[in-house]
């Protein structure tokens, strides 16, 4: 049984929990008290928006090299199975954090301080990350974000909308979840029905882009980043009206799978003592 504890944060608008194991948003309740969190991983009841580092998505053979070395690295990366401590909190703001342990030395070799924010802003949850290498050599990594939201994604007049400066390019993804970055397609439509939505698609965004659930026509939550990919689907046919957002800053494995870990398409390197930031945004409207 995994021990947690329940940060609380409220306003008039929201209530919301953040869990200190994995630094996870479990729970976002409006007004009316309805959940607006839907369940995104089918094996766990607690994670509702997982944070993903040092990886987003696999790596092949859930293995990788670095300095002559071999180390095991899970799917999502680990810091979702991690006890962070809580920093500080207030009634609209708290702050969690994870260093390198013992037991994440052993699957990522590199000294870090990874920061978590969650700041309540009216109608809106912002979550911005720092990342912050605390080693001699430089440190290779991904970080993003697991988000499942309740919709019903097979009625004729819910859709999803997206709104970017630049337009979207689909990359394809192969039968093991790995992407093939030879043949990106621009994005055309910016309204799609969500029961055309059937399997999951990854997206490449220059910019801020904005992403919009709209049912029975009107906006019900947006999610706002400067990601600059995002993947997002389904699980259908099950019917368990929930759609997955996941903004990241890094790449699953590619097609071209490097075995170095330093080679890995799409990392962020920092040098010592620089730091990452990162944020995102959702915004939840009256149902």
């Amino acid at each position: 049984m995994i021990s947690m504890t329940k940060i609380i944060l409220n306003n008039e608008y929201l209530t919301v929990a953040i869990a200190d194991h994995g630094a996870a948003l479990v729970s976002v309740r409006d007004q009316k008290s309805q959940e607006r969190l839907g369940i995104n991983l089918p094996a766990s009841q607690t994670r509702r928006a997982s944070l993903l580092f040092p990886i987003v998505g696999q790596i092949k053979n859930n293995c990788y090299q670095f300095n002559n070395q071999t180390y095991s690295m899970p799917p999502l990366g680990f810091a979702c199975d991690q006890q962070f401590t809580i920093l500080y909190q207030t009634p609209q703001q708290t702050c969690l954090e994870l260093q390198a342990t013992a037991a994440t030395l052993k699957m990522f070799p590199f000294h870090f301080c990874l920061r978590v924010v969650y700041t309540l802003v009216q109608h809106a949850v912002r979550v911005d990350y720092t990342v912050l290498n605390q080693d001699q050599m430089p440190l290779f990594f991904a970080i993003g974000a697991q988000v499942g939201l309740v919709c019903d994604y097979q009625h004729e007049s819910n859709f999803l909308d997206w709104q970017s400066a630049q337009p979207l390019q689909q990359l394809r993804l192969n039968g093991r979840g790995f992407c093939d970055l030879s043949q990106p397609r621009n994005v055309s439509s910016t309204t799609w029905k969500l029961k055309d939505i059937k399997n999951i698609s990854l997206y490449r965004a220059l910019g801020l882009t904005t992403w919009q659930l709209c049912q029975k026509q009107q906006v019900q939550e947006a999610l706002i980043s400067n990601a600059p990919y995002w993947q997002i689907g389904t699980r259908y046919p099950q019917p368990d009206h929930v759609i997955n957002f996941e903004p990241w800053w890094g790449m699953t494995e590619t097609n071209k799978a490097a075995l170095q870990w330093e080679q890995k398409f799409g990392f962020n390197c920092l040098q010592p003592q620089q730091h990452f930031n990162a944020t995102w945004q959702i915004h939840f409207y009256e149902k």
